[in-house]
């Protein structure tokens, strides 16, 4: 039977000894903290590197390092007849445009562009993995994946719009709005979907901010009932280091008799650009089962 292989980068909100453990290669994106560089997911614990952003002045991310990314790749191009790497969306870096350089030199090496974020991918790779087995091309296999990321959908809660007036991933137009939220004391939140992001609502408060979110979730399924989407959605909360926010967001989700499938703490690539204590809450289609 072919073997297929799969690369993941910090965005998957996992560790590089987490991802090696389920035999995942790694790239991890660089956090420019103070002038002092990181690894994401390999110098420090997930929990140690959002401390480190929350007392940062100066804080941005560059891609993983191409040298690191040539042999993580030439390692695993040997060891299995296909490798997919599932970087972040290309919408939101350049992680995909730098690996697809090695396409040419590797040919069993290859990118599935896509707007998945944490322990979706586990998911993603469930169903690749599967399909592979069964002799099913990689293409019709990525079609179908794009069909499920339009019952895909990420929402973003910032508490502090800093992060994302100075992160760089929103256009000018929409950090003039973030920096006039701010001085008003309204609550914006983000959502991603169909490779871009927007703002998806504002509130008064927090609470409000939360209460909404889980609304358009349980909207956006468009099923009847909260058992329904239970049985046919997987949600996922990436949380920050904030408890009383976090627990907060348990106490509303679990109100409505949501399941939270997976709760994993934040990576520092992604809260260098939504913030230490910024949480999330997303949905897809079960997508693994019989």
């Amino acid at each position: 039977m072919k073997k297929i292989g799969f690369i993941v980068d910090s965005f998957s909100c996992l560790s590089k000894e987490e991802a090696n453990q389920k035999g995942f290669g790694y790239f991890p994106f660089r956090l420019d903290l103070d002038d002092k560089v990181y690894e994401d997911g390999v110098d420090l614990s997930s929990k140690d590197i959002l401390e480190i952003i929350d007392k940062s002045q100066d804080y941005k991310t560059s891609l993983p390092r191409l040298d690191i990314m040539e042999e993580v790749i030439s390692q695993m191009s040997k060891e299995y007849d296909d490798v997919i790497y599932l970087p972040i969306s290309s919408t939101l870096s350049g992680s995909l445009s730098a690996a697809n350089n090695f396409r040419s030199e590797f040919s069993n090496f290859h990118i599935y562009d896509n707007q998945y974020v944490g322990e979706q991918f586990l998911e993603v790779i469930k169903y690749i993995k599967r399909e592979y087995e069964k002799g099913v091309s990689l293409d019709i296999i990525f079609e179908k994946l794009n069909d499920f990321q339009k019952d895909t959908i990420v929402y973003i809660l910032p508490l502090n719009l800093d992060y994302a007036i100075k992160g760089g991933r929103i256009s000018g137009v929409k950090k003039f709005l973030l920096k006039a939220f701010s001085k008003v004391k309204l609550v914006p939140f983000i959502k991603f979907a169909n490779s871009q992001n927007s703002t998806a609502g504002i509130a008064r408060g927090t609470k409000g901010a939360i209460i909404q979110i889980v609304e358009k979730i349980i909207n956006f399924t468009n099923l009847k009932n909260i058992d329904e989407i239970n049985q046919k959605y997987n949600l996922y909360f990436i949380h920050g280091l904030d408890q009383e926010f976090n627990q907060m967001v348990l106490r509303i989700v679990k109100e409505t008799k949501l399941e939270i499938n997976s709760s994993k703490l934040n990576s520092g690539v992604i809260a260098v650009h939504t913030g230490p204590e910024a949480i999330s809450l997303s949905i897809m289609p079960k997508i693994n089962q019989d």
